[in-house]
């Protein structure tokens, strides 16, 4: 069974991701992960960005770069908790769904969240998202051949 990645964070965040404010997403950690993922949020997706690439950042510059971003430099600080550095994820491409549906996942999940690709369809498809459902399998494919 196709699986699809499930990056879970802030329904805030995801509005600001989906919306083209927020380019960057920040991590305290690194990751490899390139393509396609879905954005969740408590049990609902809410639509796919492709993640391109991941750079460490001094904290300094993060404070400066609220544009890419879109978090306040006090929300910086207290993230960092105490780190010079942290890093970058960058998002392009956003996809936002017309409205969220719900997906399953492990219980426990904090960060990545495997999904089924055939669940997602199907939630879509009925939905009456058929359409985006053609254009996720599109993007989902794309990068898994680039693999």
């Amino acid at each position: 069974m196709e699986r699809v990645r499930g990056l879970i964070i802030r329904e805030e965040y995801i509005r600001m991701i989906l919306s083209g404010r927020k380019r960057w997403e920040i991590r305290r950690t690194n990751t490899r992960i390139r393509g396609t993922v879905a954005l969740i949020s408590r049990g609902m997706l809410y639509g796919f960005v492709d993640i391109v690439d991941s750079f460490p950042v001094d904290v300094e510059e993060l404070r400066e770069r609220s544009d890419m971003h879109g978090v306040e430099p006090g929300f910086v600080e207290r993230y960092a908790a105490g780190r010079r550095r942290l890093y970058v994820w960058v998002v392009e491409r956003p996809l936002r769904l017309p409205r969220p549906v719900p997906v399953r996942y492990a219980r426990g999940a904090q960060v990545w969240a495997q999904i089924s690709l055939g669940d997602i369809l199907s939630s879509l498809r009925g939905a009456g998202m058929a359409d985006v459902a053609e254009e996720v399998v599109r993007r989902v494919r794309m990068y898994a051949g680039e693999r």
